[in-house]
């Protein structure tokens, strides 16, 4: 039976520190996804990214944000959450 990887969620995804933070934890052998609030972030076109999410801008949608990402975590299992 094949071992599942735990799942990390990165957000601020256009960030150059998310970056390499998704490479780091793909080469750890973590399942990387990656959220921000722009359509397509700079960590999003890393290859070690499973899964790219957009999620409300949290400057003009305090709540909307706060809502989605419990949500999302709901919806999904992570191990971490970096904000």
């Amino acid at each position: 039976m094949k071992e599942e990887r735990r799942r990390v969620l990165v957000l601020d995804g256009d960030q150059a520190s998310s970056y390499a933070i998704v490479r780091s934890l793909a080469r750890h052998g973590l399942d990387v996804c990656v959220a921000d609030c722009l359509q397509t972030c700079l960590a999003s076109k890393s290859r070690q990214v499973t899964r790219s999410l957009r999620y409300p801008a949290p400057k003009e949608d305090p709540q909307g944000f706060i809502a989605w990402l419990r949500d999302e975590l709901v919806k999904t299992e992570y191990a971490y959450v970096i904000l």
